[in-house]
């Protein structure tokens, strides 16, 4: 019946998927499997609000079930009650004092609502009762949110240190670092995640950024942004880093032409039309370049890392 339901969800059949799924409700009475499949499949088919009503009928039969009003906090977050989510969750809590899941629930309702210094607490008192890794990531958002992103890193650093193996954490940490410019550091986490995921994309756009720029292995990073665009034909962000690190190799009209098919794709993204501006000065078209840095340096995007250069070439180009 589960297999069959579940092939029935990913078809996106909801209507059936949810009927084969409440069969196990009267299979496995005293089991809350079948009515958070049930719930899971009502969220799936984009009615959340109606998945709480399955989630209480179980409830009425398990009282106090520990999954069952785990996803009942989760959903009630997910919707933006959040003084219903804390009660819940305050329930997982007194019940289950041995568990992380109360201040588990507790520390994402408080991000969900705006106060990452409670969330800070919170996931700290879940992670006193059992080390996890995604509790440490959680605890790294919340921190970076309170605290700063300096603040942020010693949870994962930690871990990284304890599992070395974990390239979940340590690509977060190599972005964290990056974000940082303690660049060396990024540069040997990033190598060791592509060690073991050579077509990960995220890692090849990256650390093609990083070889180019702060390693002095320009072609080492061109070739790694080229193998990203091959494994990842028609993303923005990818032609983007491949354009400019061609851009700036000297091979202007091949590097130009990605970045225009880049900003097709993401128009309002700035750092992508400074990249623009950029070719267009090189290939001698000031007056475009400086409608573009026009534009560019209006933008409000706090994502902006290249503002201070669009400024400096457009404040260069209107006194020539």
């Amino acid at each position: 019946v589960k297999a069959y339901a579940e092939a029935l969800l990913r078809n996106k059949e909801y209507r059936r998927a949810e009927e084969y799924f409440s069969r196990l409700t009267n299979l496995i009475p005293d089991s809350p499997e079948g009515y958070l499949l049930v719930a899971d499949t009502r969220i799936a088919a984009g009615n959340e609000r109606k998945s709480l009503k399955v989630i209480d009928q179980g409830l009425l039969k398990l009282k106090d079930n520990y999954s069952l009003l785990i996803r009942k906090a989760q959903i009630l977050n997910s919707l933006g009650e959040f003084d219903r989510a804390l009660k819940v969750a305050t329930t997982v809590r007194e019940k289950y004092p041995k568990r992380q899941g109360g201040h588990a629930l507790e520390g994402d309702i408080s991000m969900r609502s705006g106060k990452p210094s409670e969330a800070v607490k919170s996931f700290q008192k879940a992670l006193a009762i059992k080390d996890d890794p995604e509790l440490r990531i959680r605890l790294h958002r919340a921190l970076k949110n309170s605290q700063g992103l300096e603040a942020s890193t010693a949870p994962l650093e930690e871990w990284i240190e304890a599992h070395p193996d974990d390239l979940k954490i340590a690509l977060i940490l190599a972005m964290t670092w990056q974000e940082l410019n303690r660049m060396d550091a990024a540069v040997k986490l990033y190598e060791k995640v592509h060690q073991a995921q050579p077509d990960n994309i995220l890692v090849l756009n990256n650390l093609a950024w990083l070889y180019f720029h702060n390693q002095n292995r320009q072609q080492e990073g061109v070739a790694l942004a080229k193998r990203a665009n091959e494994l990842a034909p028609g993303q923005a962000a990818i032609m983007d880093t491949l354009g400019w690190l061609l851009i700036k190799s000297g091979k202007l009209e091949e590097g130009a032409k990605l970045i225009r098919q880049a900003l097709v794709k993401l128009p309002n993204e700035p750092n992508i039309r400074y990249h623009l501006a950029y070719a267009l000065n090189e290939q001698g078209r000031k007056s475009e370049a400086i409608t573009e840095l026009k534009t560019v340096v209006k933008s409000d995007d706090s994502g902006f890392i290249s503002r201070k250069e669009a400024e400096a070439l457009l404040k260069q180009l209107e006194a020539h």
